[in-house]
């Protein structure tokens, strides 16, 4: 996405990219041209996922900038997708560090095809120190590192 328009510094609205040209020109191109509305729906479709994805790195890595603390894991537990698309294990966890005197804590979770495999995990989970970055303006809000 690049910035189309300002106007007094501030950025009225954005493009989408594809292929050099706005989305909304390269949906027109395709419907007008009957390339079908299959190929219409998949590059729809591509840019939603593309867009999500990037909002949702963004969101899980945190800044570098933020400060590191050693967290400890209270508790956990293995638990059962049964209606998922595959059926999926996860590893429900959570976790305290202390800030400054004052503890603060979080939570985590890991999926896993198997249930042995969560099941090791866990096992390896409960002497494990983990470490995670948090936000010096605000500690409640952890990502672990």
């Amino acid at each position: 996405m690049r910035p189309e328009r300002k106007i007094n510094g501030r950025v009225l609205f954005t493009r989408i990219v594809v292929f050099g040209q706005p989305v909304w020109q390269v949906c027109y191109w395709l419907l007008r041209r009957r390339v079908g509305v299959a190929l219409f729906l998949l590059v729809f479709w591509m840019v939603v996922f593309a867009a999500l994805q990037a909002w949702a790195l963004r969101r899980r890595f945190p800044r570098t900038s933020w400060p590191v603390a050693a967290a400890n894991v209270i508790s956990f537990r293995v638990l059962e997708y049964p209606f998922s698309v595959l059926p999926c294990h996860a590893l429900a966890f959570t976790y305290n560090f202390y800030v400054a005197g004052e503890r603060y804590g979080g939570r985590g979770t890991w999926r896993f095809l198997h249930e042995p495999d969560a099941q090791a995990a866990a096992e390896r989970l409960k002497n494990c120190a983990l470490t995670v970055r948090y936000d010096p303006r605000e500690p409640d809000r952890s990502v672990l590192v």
